[in-house]
């Protein structure tokens, strides 16, 4: 029994689970390379763990056969075996390139899914290859990327303020302040 979905339905599912970016374009690709967009499709590899639903994912991820099946659940596993988007090697579709043939492929009805006027495949999507850029500066104007930079700074400031105090109240720090200042007072620094 087939259960097939629409590259758009697809679509839809892996943008949920990637909350967006490019790799969408990525997963959709590999769904369609791996089971043919078909959520109840399986494959039992030579070395007995079985792959199913839409990214045919592996049964040596923990999850059950039956609960891969249902397309939400398989989207979920594909975004965190992928590490959001972010590492496709696990699937073979990918690794060898079989993949690329569905990238960019228009959806059921012959237009790209999404708002043709702006290019989007879905929101937050785009098919512009600068969509990269994009991304980057969202990485960049993260509000917890400059609060884990501040923290660290604020950390490295005050590791020099107490090595500073510490070599201050030693006897070497007082001798080397001392002919410092004397150095000073006679105009030689």
């Amino acid at each position: 029994m087939t259960n097939a979905l629409s590259r758009e339905e697809v679509t839809r599912l892996a943008n949920s689970a990637l909350h967006g970016g490019s790799a969408v374009l990525i997963a959709v690709a590999i769904a369609q390379a791996e089971s043919g967009f078909d959520a109840d499709a399986t494959h039992v590899n030579s070395n007995g763990s079985t792959d199913t639903g839409l990214w045919q994912i592996n049964s040596v991820h923990g999850y059950s056969q039956s609960a891969l099946k249902n397309p939400s659940t398989n989207a979920a596993a594909m975004a965190k075996i992928s590490k959001n988007g972010t590492d496709w090697t696990p699937w073979t579709t990918y690794t060898s390139g079989a993949y690329k043939q569905y990238l960019g492929s228009a959806g059921e009805s012959g237009t790209v899914v999404g708002d043709a006027g702006t290019g989007d495949l879905v929101k937050g999507t785009s098919l512009n290859p600068l969509s990269a850029v994009g991304d980057v500066f969202n990485k960049i104007f993260n509000a917890d990327l400059w609060k884990r930079i501040g923290v660290g700074y604020l950390g490295a400031v005050l590791i020099v303020a107490g090595i500073a105090i510490i070599v201050a109240n030693s006897r070497a720090g007082k001798e080397a302040i001392g002919t410092a200042a004397g150095l000073a007072s006679k105009g030689l620094v």
